[in-house]
């Protein structure tokens, strides 16, 4: 927000990113390569593979996407507290790799939920470290922040794109196994490049000089390895609740719950201003729930009618239901140098749109998208037979409402949080991911077509009659943001 303090623009290199963005950029792109490859395979995987319902599937890619977000907040307050950045980035991409192999060998068996669980606790060191430690890299105030965040969430989008389109490709012409034998290998690249190239990190991201506890032993570990332990014995825990979905579901809930009156607990012990922007964060962090529910529908109820309602030939070649994922990575890497030079435009000249209008327009963007499928559905006279095309300029608008919403996003945490607490609040955005998406999984349900539907058209119905509901909700939503904006940017100055 441009309003936090004067910006400096006269230094001859204040629009010159700092090296460490380029690291972290290749960094994120292959730990992203590995995890969109299972995010866009695996309600498909689910449905085909395991024969599971609609509604099993998308219960099941809640609760995993519900712990794969809502573990930075833990990860992220060890990596503050312990093991700093660094540590907590390595530890993390070893449990992916470990994940992914699991998924690779044992994707047939009930391994896999062991093999999952480990990729949950992978990103719940590695994800909101990898963004904290951006953060360091700029000060308090640094006019570049927000393009470096939009350069680095294009990062993440060149990883989902790859994925999207050589998964898919790999998972139809090889075998699922061979698709996440690939994520393990990309993982294996991205722990490479920061290995070797860390020294650009300078002191960024070390164990922190206030954890004093660190030489103290628990069981006859020091903290470090207490920690390693625990999480393998947590990996063991999780991989036999992923079961029990629904209890996850509701366990989100209370859990998130929970964070907030920590959160707001934590707020009445900092000062006036401190204060003003932890609640102006928290109100959006609520706001960004609603976005993202509406989100992760792409991987689920979209993904499903996708495979059954569009028509996805070109010519005699079918386009694999999973490589339409890659529409949002693409735009976003077309986009993203786009937006991001209009923030710093705008910024230089004092007109920069406000971080909550940019949120309504992230939710604005994607109801427009739901409403189009729906217009889709009930525009074509043979419902089961849509045009592909519309499916493409629906993605594009949710993907430039997620570029309105996402980076912005990050970069406001590092904005608006107190220094000791911003690798927890990173956590703390990342669990609004989680709350979303077991909130996804709930309200894709409404989207489940049953096993004893088999006529075309009345499938097509249902998916339009649901899109619409989700495009009419995501109207009002933003709508009522855009009329909170002028009292959520008085906190925040």
């Amino acid at each position: 927000m441009e309003n936090l303090s004067p910006l400096d623009t006269t230094k001859p290199d204040t629009f010159k990113q700092p090296k460490g963005l380029y690291l972290l950029f290749f960094t994120e792109l292959w730990e992203r390569y590995g995890f969109y490859t299972v995010q866009t395979l695996l309600v498909l995987f689910l449905t085909k593979a395991f024969l599971f319902t609609d509604q099993q599937a998308y219960g099941l890619f809640g609760a995993f996407g519900a712990l794969i977000y809502a573990t930075p907040v833990i990860g992220g307050y060890l990596a503050d507290k312990f093991l700093g950045f660094r540590k907590a980035i390595f530890f993390g991409g070893a449990l992916f790799i470990l994940g992914y192999l699991g998924l690779a060998f044992f994707y047939k068996t009930h391994w896999f939920y062991l093999a999952l669980a480990f990729l949950i606790c992978g990103n719940g060191f590695f994800k909101s470290c990898v963004s904290s430690l951006l953060g360091e890299l700029y000060k308090k105030n640094d006019i570049r922040r927000e393009s470096g965040f939009t350069l680095f969430y294009m990062g993440i989008n060149v990883g989902s794109f790859s994925a999207s389109i050589f998964g898919a490709w790999v998972a139809v012409t090889y075998g699922w196994n061979y698709a996440f034998g690939m994520a393990a290998i990309g993982m294996c690249i991205g722990m490479l490049t920061l290995g070797f190239g860390k020294r650009l990190l300078e002191d960024k991201g070390l164990s922190p000089h206030h954890a004093t506890s660190n030489h103290k032993r628990y069981f006859g570990l020091n903290i470090d390895y207490f920690i390693y332990l625990t999480t393998i014995i947590v990996i063991i825990g999780i991989s036999v609740l992923l079961h029990f979905y629904n209890i996850i579901s509701w366990g989100m809930v209370l859990f998130s719950i929970s964070v907030i009156a920590y959160l707001l607990y934590t707020a009445t012990k900092l000062d006036k201003q401190q204060f003003n922007r932890m609640i102006a964060l928290i109100i959006l962090l609520i706001f960004s729930v609603f976005f993202w529910a509406l989100y992760f529908q792409m991987f689920m109820s979209s993904t499903l009618f996708i495979e059954r309602v569009v028509n996805r030939h070109i010519g005699h070649w079918v386009i694999p239901t999973a490589m339409f994922q890659a529409i949002d990575p693409i735009s976003i890497i077309i986009l993203s140098p786009l937006l991001s030079a209009l923030w710093l435009n705008l910024a230089k000249k004092n007109k920069n749109l406000s971080i909550p209008m940019k949120f309504s327009m992230g939710i604005l963007f994607m109801a427009l998208g739901f409403l189009l499928m729906s217009f889709a559905v009930t525009a074509t006279k043979m419902h089961n037979n849509i045009s592909w095309i519309w499916v493409i300029i629906a993605f594009i608008l949710q993907t430039i409402g997620e570029l309105c919403l996402s980076p912005v996003g990050l970069a406001m945490i590092t904005i608006l949080s107190p220094r000791k607490l911003t690798g927890m609040l990173m956590g703390v955005w990342f669990l609004t991911l989680g709350a979303a998406t077991a909130t996804a999984g709930k309200i894709a349900d409404f989207a489940a077509i049953p096993k004893n539907l088999t006529n075309p058209s009345q499938i097509a119905h249902v998916y339009s009659h649901t899109f619409a509901q989700f495009g009419i909700a995501g109207l009002l939503i933003a709508i009522f943001l855009i009329s909170m904006t002028p009292w959520i940017k008085r906190l925040t100055e």
